[in-house]
């Protein structure tokens, strides 16, 4: 191939002060494969492969430069090893329309194969590039020879005419919105990913619209809708596909079955052709199954350890106190139900729900992609948005995808420790007893605490779900808000478990108060000295049941077994039992509340003794 042609920057319009390349410019000396890597020598062996690797050099060319143009004619068969190219066509009026963005791997100059001479293509470097090129004559007489090469290639040619009529298809019949989108995933599903989740197209504005055969303007304007609805996320020189099928990722991200059963929830590659009827048959039957069965349970062991109620007078872990199931109850859900029941045939009678019929027929495109996941799944979108990228190992031949294992360990972790935390109480405690008396959250100050930071961990992962929502609507960069809730995972649990343990505490405090002293009643006392006080009324039998019946409980005393020793297990169950109790407030004994009630009824009969004394002296007086 002639590679001294003068520079033509003068008859490019379109890439204005470029220069053309010398691509004789050698690699570094380290040796390596231009073969390897390439699917159209995938067939051959290593020893094949070296001696293709002979009569392939390797050659470099900088960005903007020209690979080959209507001046220097491609004569040989190119392999990309490193960097990406760009193939396109000059029009008439000095427009460059891209034929296609090529990554490294790709093969082009193929249709000289099929006697092709492409002299209207241009090729051209779009940053640092490394390829290496075959002359025709070698790739024919190895085709000859070797019928698998000639098979890989047919099947190129194949595929460029399908990529070719598919875009002819977007030009002619779909919209500038639809053509932006099927680019997109067309480029990323090209792109070799090793990992789950957003894919990042290195791609300019520009270089999309000459691929796209539509100006720049109108291109940016559609990559801004595409953005606003939380599809992409855009940045200097790069384009990110924000990861809108998680589900089937996170299940791909299982090691060694997740693939497997990702084939087996969707019938194949997402979104595959069964997903949806087994979504169908899982929420009309067996969803509705499982719940009629937990309601079922539920009643079972209602009535077997009857229902929980509050302290109050006569009331204990022993009995409930209140109305009967026959005929109060009864008649109320029996009320009820009548009272649903013509609620909802009079909404079927006089109302229209969804009228689909005027909307007319079904179309996506102005579906809004800023929906987001429901509290039942948004947890895991945001765990797995909230893990940090690129953490994989190759292990036993399996790509281990640490930023799928770890957010789906944490959260089966946070799911068992939520469903086996009263058992886990239960053995810190030593408490085995069975309690029908609800307590009040602030009289349990630690377990109230751990309640608040698990709240506040699963808030911050659901947040995470809306991290898209949020950057687009607060204007704030994405990685900003993503780096705030990676923070607020970590340190908004541990603050929120001490501010909450200090509310409770304080709230214990202000009850023990109010139980021994009264509460504040806004009547102001002018004794005969002058001084005025606020008197403080006594609380009712019912209020004082509430505020001073409940039960507290000291850290374990650590005792040794027969043998006289005290086993590791016993020292950490008693090293958890004093971090549970050690903020804590002695509950008010009775003979406090006696001592307190003598006391206030001394100082209000006092009080009233002063009040007609201090009026009968008024009297005299008059």
């Amino acid at each position: 191939m002639d590679v001294t042609a003068a520079p033509i920057a003068e008859r490019r319009p379109w890439a204005p002060q470029r220069r053309e390349a010398n691509p004789l410019t050698p690699t570094s000396d380290e040796p390596f494969s231009c073969l390897s890597e390439v699917d159209l020598f995938a067939d051959l062996t290593p020893e094949e492969i070296a001696a293709f690797d002979q009569m392939a050099p390797a050659r470099m060319f900088r960005n903007g430069e020209l690979i080959f143009s209507q001046s220097q004619p491609i004569t040989a068969l190119f392999i990309l090893k490193a960097g990406r190219v760009r193939i396109f066509r000059v029009t008439e009026d000095g427009k460059a329309l891209t034929m296609a963005i090529l990554e490294p791997g790709a093969v082009f100059g193929e249709m000289l194969l099929v006697g092709q001479r492409m002299y209207d293509n241009y090729a051209e470097a779009i940053e640092e590039t490394a390829i290496c090129q075959l002359s025709v004559r070698d790739v024919e007489r190895h085709m000859l020879s070797d019928p698998r090469i000639a098979i890989r290639i047919s099947r190129i040619l194949g595929e460029q005419v399908a990529r070719l009529e598919e875009r002819l298809t977007d030009l002619a019949l779909r919209p500038l919105l639809a053509r932006v989108a099927s680019t997109l995933v067309r480029l990323a599903e090209s792109q070799r990913r090793s990992r789950v989740g957003h894919v990042t197209i290195r791609l300019t504005h520009d270089q999309l619209a000459g691929l796209l055969g539509a100006t720049r303007e109108s291109t940016s304007k559609t990559m801004a809708d595409l953005a606003s609805r939380g599809l992409i996320r855009q940045a200097r020189g790069r384009i990110v596909l924000l990861d809108l099928d998680f589900p089937a990722s996170m299940i791909k991200g299982i090691p060694l079955i997740g693939t497997w059963t990702s084939f087996l929830l969707f019938g194949g590659e997402f979104p595959g052709m069964q997903i949806v009827g087994r979504l169908y048959t899982l929420h009309i039957l067996l969803l509705p199954a499982i719940l009629v069965a937990l309601l079922a349970a539920h009643l079972i062991l209602m009535i077997i350890n009857k229902h929980t109620q509050f302290a109050g007078p006569g009331r204990s872990n022993d009995n409930v106190v209140g109305y009967p199931m026959l005929p109060v109850y009864a008649s109320k859900m029996g009320g009820f139900f009548f009272i649903v029941f013509g609620v909802i045939v009079l909404i079927a009678s006089l109302f229209t729900i969804n009228p689909v019929w005027n909307y007319g027929p079904y179309d996506p495109s102005p579906v809004s992609a800023g929906t987001q996941p429901d509290w039942y799944i948004g947890f895991a979108d945001g765990a797995l948005r909230l893990v940090p990228p690129h953490l994989e190992t190759v292990f036993w031949d399996h790509t281990w995808s640490w930023n799928i294992i770890l957010p789906i360990t944490v959260l089966v972790l946070f799911i068992a420790l939520v469903a086996f935390y009263p058992f886990i109480e239960a053995w810190i405690t030593g408490d085995k007893r069975e309690h029908h008396i609800a307590q009040r959250p602030r009289n349990a100050p630690t377990r109230t605490a751990i309640g608040a930071a698990g709240v506040t961990f699963y808030a911050v992962l659901w947040a995470a779900a809306s991290s898209d929502i949020i950057a687009t609507h607060f204007w704030v960069t994405m990685e900003g808000v993503i780096h705030t809730l990676q923070a607020l995972l970590f340190v908004g649990p541990v603050i929120a478990y001490f501010v909450t343990k200090r509310i409770a505490i304080a709230l214990q405090k202000k009850d023990r108060e109010i139980a021994l002293h009264g509460y504040e009643s806004g009547r102001i006392v002018r004794l005969p000295g002058g001084e005025y006080i606020e008197v403080h009324q006594p609380v009712d039998e019912y209020e004082r049941w509430k505020l001073v019946d409940f039960e507290t409980y000291e850290p374990l005393v650590v005792r040794p077994n027969s043998r006289g020793q005290i086993p590791w297990h016993q020292n950490f169950r008693a090293s958890l039992s004093r971090w549970f109790f050690e903020d804590r407030l002695a509950p008010v004994t009775q003979a406090e509340v006696d001592e307190a009630l003598s006391h206030q009824h001394h100082e209000l009969d006092h009080i009233a003794e002063q009040e007609d004394a201090e009026i009968q002296a008024m009297h005299e007086r008059a």
